[in-house]
C-alpha cells in the first residue's frame, strides 16, 4: 500500500456521472472516474493490476460498454455482476501522463431508472450515486458531481431537485467536496413538474442539455453532433443574451481533441449559458408570459391527439415540436379573447394571416409563411407543425360547422409526411345581445381524425388535427346570455 503523504498521492481524482432520461423512464448512464496528475512526470496508479468497483441501485441496468484513456480505449475483462450483486468491475494498470487526465467511463442503460407520477407523464428518479473506494491509490483529493437531463417537453419543464446546487427546467446537478466516505450514498432525487413554458428561457435550458449530451458522449468517444446546439444558441431568444461565448469548434475538430480537451470546451460554454440563464431570469424571463391555463389546455388536447393517433393506427410521425406550437396557438386564442382585435369591415384571410404572422414572430423564430404544399400553399409552419388558417362564420354552431375546414389542413400534413395538423379558424359570426355568448376556451378546441387522399408518396391516409377558433366579434359578455352547455366544440374520431 503506498504511504499517505501528499508527495506520494500527487493525483485529484474526480468521479461524474451523467444520467440522460427517456420519456419512458429508461436513461443512459455514464459513471466516470478521471485522475488529474499535476505534476511534471507521470504517475503509476498502482504498483500492480487494480480493479475499481463501479456500485448501482436498479436491478433493471445492463452494462453496455467500459471506457479509458477518456474513450479512446475499449476495455476487456470486465466483471459484470450486474445482474446479481448489481456492480461492475473494472481492472486497471498503468500511469496518469504528466499534467494530464486518465478517465475510465463506464455506460450503462436502465430500463426505468424513472417512474411516472401522474397520467400525464411527469418522471421522478430517486437513485443513489455510490462513492468508490480508493484507499491504496496516490489520490490526495475526490470529489464527486452528477447530473441528469430530462427529456424536452413543452408542457412539464419544472425541475424540483433536492440538494442540487444548479438546476434549470432540463437538468439538475449537484457536487459533493472530498468529505464522503467509501459507500456513501450521494444521493441524486429530481422530478418534473407543470412550469410556466413560453417565460422560461426554456431555449436556453434545451441548449444547456445538449451540452450535457455531448459531454456524456465525449466520455464514450462518441461523435460530437452539434447542428442541435448551434442552432438553439442563434435563436434570437438566446443570442442577444449570451453575448460572444467563442467559435464551437467544427466537430470533425472536436472528435480530433483528446476528451480532457473537449471536455473542457463543453464546461466553457456552460459556464457561459448558467450565468446567462441568471441574467434572463433576473430579467423576468426572455420571453411573453403565457396566459393561465394555456400549457394545460394545450396537453390535454395533445394527449387526446396521441390517444386518437394510437387507437385509430395514425402511422405518420407528429411534428418534434408540435406541443409547443400548439401552445403558441393557444395563447393567440386566449390574448385574442381576453384583448379584443379590432378587425376592418373587410376582413378576409390576408387580413387574419398577417396579424397571426406577427403576432407569432413576436414570440418565436419567423414562420414559414405561404409554404408551398402538394399544389397549394400552407398558411403557416411553426417549426415543423402546419397551421392552416381559415375566416368563416360558424352561424353560431361551431360543433357542427367546423369540421368541414379540417381537409385542407389534414392534406397539407399528410404532403409534408406528418400525422398532425393545426386548424386555427376565425370565427365571424357575431352573438346578438340578449343571446347565447360563444362558447369558452376550453369548448372552442377539438380533435379529430381527418381522411387524406394517399399519394404516390406513402403519404398517410390519416391525419389528426387540433382545431382552435377565435372570435372576430365578441359582445360584450353583461349582455349576452350565458352559453347552455353542450354548443361548444367536441372531439370526435369519425
Amino acid at each position: 500500500m503506498l504511504a499517505a503523504s501528499a508527495v506520494q498521492r500527487p493525483l485529484h481524482a474526480e468521479v461524474e456521472r451523467l444520467v440522460l432520461l427517456s420519456e419512458d423512464g429508461s436513461a443512459e448512464d455514464v459513471l466516470a472516474l478521471t485522475f488529474k496528475n499535476p505534476t511534471d512526470h507521470e504517475v503509476p496508479l498502482a504498483e500492480g493490476p487494480i480493479a475499481f468497483v463501479f456500485e448501482y441501485h436498479d436491478s433493471s441496468t445492463e452494462l453496455i460498454e467500459v471506457r479509458d484513456r477518456g474513450g479512446s480505449q475499449l476495455v476487456k475483462g470486465v466483471d459484470d455482476a450486474l445482474r446479481t450483486e448489481r456492480f461492475v468491475r473494472v481492472p486497471a494498470e498503468g500511469t496518469v501522463p504528466a499534467r494530464g487526465t486518465r478517465t475510465l467511463a463506464v455506460r450503462v442503460r436502465h430500463l426505468d431508472l424513472a417512474r411516472r407520477v401522474d397520467k400525464a407523464g411527469a418522471l421522478l428518479l430517486d437513485d443513489p450515486l455510490y462513492a468508490l473506494d480508493l484507499p491504496t491509490l496516490p489520490v490526495a483529493r475526490i470529489c464527486y458531481r452528477a447530473t441528469v437531463v430530462f427529456p424536452a417537453s413543452p408542457f412539464r419543464r419544472e425541475i424540483v431537485a433536492d440538494g442540487s446546487q444548479v438546476r434549470t427546467s432540463r437538468t439538475a446537478s449537484w457536487e459533493w467536496g472530498a468529505a464522503v466516505s467509501m459507500g456513501d450514498n450521494l444521493h441524486m432525487s429530481a422530478h418534473q413538474e407543470r412550469g410556466a413554458v413560453v417565460s422560461a428561457p426554456r431555449r436556453l435550458d434545451d441548449a444547456i442539455a445538449e451540452v450535457y449530451r455531448l459531454l456524456f458522449g465525449s466520455y464514450i468517444w462518441a461523435w460530437p453532433y452539434t447542428e442541435r446546439l448551434r442552432e438553439l444558441l442563434r435563436h434570437p431568444a438566446v443570442a442577444p443574451k449570451i453575448g460572444p461565448i467563442g467559435e464551437l469548434p467544427a466537430e470533425d475538430a472536436l472528435v480530433d481533441m483528446p476528451h480532457s480537451e473537449r471536455a473542457d470546451q463543453y464546461r466553457v460554454l456552460l459556464s457561459r449559458l448558467i450565468k446567462a440563464r441568471e441574467v434572463i431570469l433576473a430579467e423576468g424571463g426572455a420571453e411573453i408570459v403565457t396566459v393561465e391555463g394555456t400549457e394545460e389546455r394545450a396537453e390535454r388536447l395533445f394527449r387526446q391527439a396521441e390517444k386518437i393517433r394510437n387507437e385509430k393506427g395514425v402511422t405518420a410521425p407528429f411534428p418534434g415540436n408540435a406541443g409547443e406550437a400548439l401552445i403558441e396557438v393557444l395563447q393567440y386564442q386566449a390574448r385574442l379573447r381576453e384583448r379584443p382585435w379590432t378587425w376592418t369591415s373587410k376582413l378576409d384571410e390576408a387580413e387574419f394571416h398577417r396579424h397571426v404572422e406577427t403576432f407569432m414572430s413576436a414570440r418565436r423564430p419567423q414562420p414559414g409563411s405561404e409554404v408551398p404544399v402538394s399544389g397549394g400553399f400552407l398558411d403557416l409552419l411553426l417549426g415543423e407543425t402546419p397551421l392552416e388558417l381559415k375566416v368563416a362564420d360558424l352561424k353560431g354552431r361551431p360543433k357542427e360547422t367546423v369540421i368541414s375546414y379540417g381537409a385542407q389542413a389534414a392534406e397539407y400534413a399528410a404532403a409534408r409526411g406528418k400525422g398532425l395538423a393545426v386548424l386555427l379558424v376565425l370565427d365571424e359570426h357575431i352573438y346578438a345581445e340578449g343571446g347565447l355568448g360563444p362558447p369558452g376556451l376550453e369548448e372552442q378546441c377539438r380533435v379529430d381524425m381527418v381522411p387524406t387522399q394517399p399519394g404516390a408518396s406513402g403519404s398517410p391516409t390519416h391525419v389528426v388535427v387540433i382545431t382552435v377558433v377565435v372570435h372576430a366579434r365578441l359582445v360584450r359578455p353583461s349582455k349576452l346570455r350565458r352559453s347552455k352547455k353542450g354548443k361548444g366544440l367536441a372531439s370526435s374520431t369519425s
